[in-house]
């Protein structure tokens, strides 16, 4: 049996695990107070929030 599937499976979950430990201190760290300047998008808009 080839190993290959394995080694490439790998790979994808380190790079995706990597991709969200980044997402992650970016969000928390770097941009922590970031929020919409337009009240508009934050509204609720009837009874669903729609």
């Amino acid at each position: 049996m080839t190993t290959w599937p394995v080694k490439v499976g790998a790979l994808c979950l380190a790079v995706a695990g990597a991709t969200g430990v980044l997402t992650f201190v970016v969000v928390t760290r770097f941009a922590p107070g970031e929020r919409p300047r337009d009240p508009r998008i934050t509204e609720a808009r009837g009874r669903f929030g729609w």
